[in-house]
């Protein structure tokens, strides 16, 4: 599947970059789910367990239909 830490590298400033993007996509296309899957996985992946729990509560508030985000 797809990691987010073997594209953007294992952490420091990629990571950060990548997080950022996410979210402004976020914003930028409010109807779209990928940017929420995107960055529970790279929080998981960066082994940040807390804030990858808030970004999927984030996701099942925004999305409460999609049941992806309640099985990720």
């Amino acid at each position: 599947g797809y990691n987010p830490m073997t594209f953007f590298g294992a952490g420091g400033g990629k990571a950060d970059e990548a997080a950022k993007l996410y979210e402004r996509m976020m914003t930028q296309y409010p109807t779209v789910t990928a940017p929420y899957t995107r960055r529970v996985e790279l929080a998981a992946t960066a082994k940040k367990p807390g804030e990858a729990v808030s970004w999927a509560r984030k996701w099942v508030e925004k999305f409460p239909a999609d049941s992806a985000a309640t099985t990720e």
